[in-house]
């Protein structure tokens, strides 16, 4: 007989039959874990994971429990992560340390979604159309969608959650770094309830959920190296970090000055220009969402331009050793 090989992301079906899953059974039946075998291989364990977490919808179609599992997940990695950064020689109740768990978490989370969110993108079982509606799409696809969506809500009030008591129990308060950061979460976790509220727009998040968190990682491995290199003289460490710096530099300017806007550009079209989006998503909604993703992509220019120099600048580091951060690192 024929062999047939499929990779990770590939489907053990032709699309046309992957398609008639268990939405071509009755209505309100419960989806079979037989339609996990039409998912690509490396989504089958997260959506396994999603169904086996009860709802509890506050909302129609907006459940609380995926979320607050994340969010309590993240609780025990970041608390984990500082553990091991003390047992790595970084100094107890340093800022440096406590950032560079916050930042070392962050970068974890963001390289788990951008993997899991792009393998949904990318599989081929639904076309990218920033207004479609999640319901028109396999019951495995919708699973895995609405897991990251729930699962980046739950990040988004962990992440909140911390921001706001180093700011409420620091001498120094909000700082604008920290206070845009809380905006960002804020308006992103308004985003994704609204998606899966009314059942539509979500592909959208994903793309930007995605085109957000690839360059996080690198962003978070320049602020952990930085602070690195005033707590350690590890030769290897100093050594390193031009490199990090010059990544993060070339990446991020790259998604926020090219990528990021024709990203916007296309949802604005999608949502506002065809007759797709007029239909499934209402109009105050789709000006609210189309606000929100200029605002965050407008609010992150001082950083693109701060990263456009530091490509400029090539293996010339910005943030030496000896680099003032100001008074709230005061103590090394």
């Amino acid at each position: 007989s024929k062999s047939r090989r499929h990779s990770l992301f590939s489907h053990t079906r032709p699309p046309e039959t992957m398609c008639a899953t268990t939405d071509n059974r009755s209505k309100g039946e419960t989806a079979s874990r037989d339609d996990l075998r039409d998912a690509p291989r490396v989504l089958r364990p997260w959506i396994a994971f999603r169904r086996s977490v009860p709802r509890v919808e506050i909302l129609p179609g907006v459940d609380a429990a995926f979320p607050a599992v994340a969010a309590a997940i993240m609780t025990a990695l970041r608390f984990g992560i500082d553990r091991v950064l003390l047992a790595r020689g970084w100094p107890e109740g340093s800022t440096y340390t406590t950032e560079t768990g916050m930042n070392a978490s962050s970068a974890t989370n963001a390289a788990f979604l951008t993997l899991g969110v792009g393998a949904v993108l990318f599989c081929g079982a639904v076309p990218y159309v920033p207004s479609a509606k999640l319901a028109d799409a396999p019951r495995w696809w919708r699973d895995a969608a609405e897991g990251f969506l729930c699962w980046c809500t739950g990040y988004m009030v962990y992440d909140m959650a911390f921001i706001h008591y180093a700011a409420v129990n620091s001498e120094h308060g909000w700082e604008f770094f920290e206070l845009a950061c809380f905006i960002h979460h804020f308006a992103t976790t308004a985003y994704m309830v609204s998606n899966l509220w009314i059942g539509a727009g979500h592909m959208s998040a994903l793309m930007l959920m995605f085109t957000g968190e690839l360059t996080n990682p690198f962003m978070n491995g320049l602020f952990i190296s930085r602070f690195a290199i005033k707590v350690f003289d590890d030769e290897w460490i100093h050594n390193l970090h031009p490199y990090v710096e010059i990544t993060h530099a070339v990446l991020y300017s790259i998604m926020r000055t090219f990528i990021g806007p024709l990203v916007a550009l296309h949802l604005t079209r999608d949502l506002l220009m065809t007759e797709r989006g007029r239909q499934n998503v209402p109009r105050w909604l789709s000006l609210t969402w189309i606000t929100l993703c200029w605002v965050v992509l407008l609010g992150s220019l001082p950083w693109t331009k701060d990263s456009i120099d530091m490509a400029l600048d090539g293996m010339e580091v910005r943030f030496h050793k000896d680099y003032d951060y100001g008074a709230r690192y005061a103590e090394l």
